[in-house]
């Protein structure tokens, strides 16, 4: 477990005209999670006219179904549960039929159905039960059920609760009154999986014994407020990811400055790293619904150059709102110049943005300069206008010089009625 990548419970590679996976229980397929892989049936390359039925797919890390590319491969009649990341990947878009995806149950808790591409419309979903047990609406790349269906997909599939017996103990016998059986979907015995032929070979005791299943935790919502006090100057932000350090770029708990108490958190910049957006500072809120305010005190040293970004876990990620600063202060979003901040001083930023169903792609930003009443900035166009969800609030260093900016009071929560 962890240790491997690009892998799958079954791996396909190729034209492979007549090749059938059936009647198959893959589970527990769980990569190195710093790496591509983890998937439960894999088609890899040109994996081309295979035939996937009657298997139960459960407890993968990046994909219960990955297609990479390949040509009219045929899904049907199958069981997808509990990747912990996205259910059904499809990486490359051709310029002919995927996959023809029909008569599938795809079970999830997370949020994620649908990774990677699906842009270009050359697959066919029809006929499928999809349900995500942690309540969320289900979201199909970006778009509701319903304007799903309006490009011609899933047209006759529902989003229900296929009434698995037990799926959390990996028990997913259906209820006599299962809604997907409504759609087409036909129960299969999962006892039969497993080795045949020669009697002592099936006898054999297994090598390994299988750890007991428990599903993917779903992602918890959190949220921050950090004035950087109870943190030791020197040492990293608490319960954020700090990236990209290398040589003199760092990012640490300073008590020399602060826009309120003693400390503050200073981004250092340097010449010569790997990569522009280095170093960068994540806090990973998984807000899904309302309207979210995000603020921080910011002061900017001559040559910053530095954005502010909100993005979903989505592959490619969707980007909210997004503001960048240029070494001059100048303040820029959606495109267009808005102000300019003065150098050497602490401003006040502040975001507000609606998420899930009352998304609309659009947010509201607030500056604060020193002595002066706030800048507000209204309809300012997300990145993307699918973006409905924050996994991902950041802070860039993007500069390729040296150069220093501070950050102090930080802010994240979901906005209350009273506010």
């Amino acid at each position: 477990h962890g240790q491997l990548s690009d892998m799958g419970g079954i791996y396909t590679l190729g034209v492979s005209p007549g090749t059938v996976i059936r009647n198959n229980v893959f589970h527990d397929v769980l990569s190195n999670p710093r790496v591509s892989g983890g998937w439960g049936i894999y088609f890899d390359e040109g994996s081309t006219d295979i035939l996937a039925e009657n298997n139960l797919v459960y407890n993968t890390l990046t994909g219960t179904l990955h297609q990479h590319y390949g040509r009219e491969n045929r899904v049907q009649n199958n069981i997808f549960a509990y990747s912990h990341r996205g259910q059904l990947i499809r990486s490359r878009q051709e310029d002919h039929i995927s996959f023809f995806f029909e008569r599938n149950i795809v079970y999830f808790n997370n949020g994620l159905l649908l990774g990677s591409n699906w842009g270009n419309d050359n697959f066919k979903l029809d006929h499928n039960c999809y349900w995500d047990s942690s309540g969320e609406r289900v979201d199909f790349a970006g778009q509701s059920f319903e304007e799903w269906q309006a490009r011609g997909h899933d047209v006759h599939s529902i989003v229900a609760d296929p009434g698995f017996a037990d799926p959390e103990h990996g028990d997913f016998r259906l209820a006599a009154d299962s809604p997907a059986l409504q759609v087409g979907f036909k129960p299969f015995d999962t006892s039969t999986a497993g080795l045949y032929g020669d009697p002592a070979w099936v006898a054999r005791p297994r090598a390994i014994a299988r750890e007991p299943f428990s599903p993917p935790q779903p992602p918890e919502p959190v949220t921050v407020s950090d004035g950087f006090e109870a943190t030791p100057p020197g040492t990293l932000a608490a319960g954020a990811a700090t990236l990209g350090e290398e040589g003199d770029a760092q990012i640490r708990v300073t008590d020399a400055i602060a826009a309120t108490g003693k400390h503050s958190l200073k981004i250092t910049d340097a010449p010569g790293l790997q990569y522009s957006y280095n170093p960068h500072l994540v806090y990973g809120p998984h807000l899904r619904k309302g309207t979210v305010a995000g603020a921080f005190a910011l002061r900017l040293e001559p040559g910053a150059i530095m954005y502010h970004e909100w993005r979903d876990s989505r592959n490619p990620y969707r980007v909210g709102p997004s503001i960048w600063f240029d070494g001059a202060g100048n303040l820029s979003a959606s495109g267009k110049g808005l102000l300019q901040v003065p150098l050497g001083e602490w401003v006040r930023i502040e975001i507000e943005c609606a998420l899930g169903v009352e998304a609309d792609g659009t947010y509201t930003l607030r500056v604060t300069l020193p002595g002066q009443e706030p800048r507000v900035f209204e309809g300012l166009a997300c990145g993307n206008p699918q973006f409905s969800r924050l996994d991902w609030w950041g802070f860039v260093a993007n500069g390729t010089e040296s150069a220093i900016f501070y950050l102090d009071d930080v802010d994240i929560h979901t906005r209350t009625a009273t506010e």
